[in-house]
This record gives structure tokens, C-alpha cells and sequence, in this order.
């Protein structure tokens, strides 16, 4: 019973480490990636979001929810005025 406990436990950890241990190389060179270029391409076309947009994504979030990871509330940033805006 004991040694089959000691097996699950050690399948348990190998396979946590497996999954969170990186596969990749630390300095794997990614600009030989063929998504790359296609990532630089498309992204070039894709407009700055203007303050307007933010101001309206703002208007859409509801009031009385718990905030975030940040601690920062919606009601927060909707008072944050334009200065909120330009950091946003």
C-alpha cells in the first residue's frame, strides 16, 4: 500500500514538473520563426486604440464589482478622468 502511494506520488511530481518546466531554449532565436514575420505584418495595420474607444469601453463597465488584481475599482477609473485615459 505504502509503495503504491510513494509510485502515484512520484507520477504526480514528474508530470508537474514536465508541465511547468520550459521546453524552450533560453536564447531560442525566434526571429526564424515563420509566424514572426506574419505577427510584424498584421500588427502594423492594426490602429492605436484612441481615447475615445477607452472612454467607451469605460462607460461600459459596471459599477459595484469587486476590482481587479490591481485593487483598482471601475468606478475608480471612470473618475480617473483624462489623465486615466492617456495612461490606459
Amino acid at each position: 500500500m505504502l509503495n503504491k502511494k510513494l509510485k502515484i506520488k512520484e507520477s504526480i511530481e514528474r508530470f508537474y514538473w514536465q508541465l511547468y518546466t520550459s521546453s524552450l531554449e533560453p536564447h531560442a532565436n525566434v526571429s526564424n520563426d515563420p509566424r514572426a514575420s506574419l505577427i510584424r505584418l498584421y500588427s502594423d495595420d492594426i490602429p492605436d486604440v484612441s481615447l475615445s474607444e477607452i472612454r467607451m469601453a469605460l462607460q461600459h463597465l459596471k459599477n459595484g464589482k469587486g476590482p481587479g488584481e490591481d485593487g483598482i475599482t471601475a468606478e475608480l477609473l471612470k473618475a480617473g478622468g483624462r489623465p486615466v485615459l492617456e495612461v490606459l
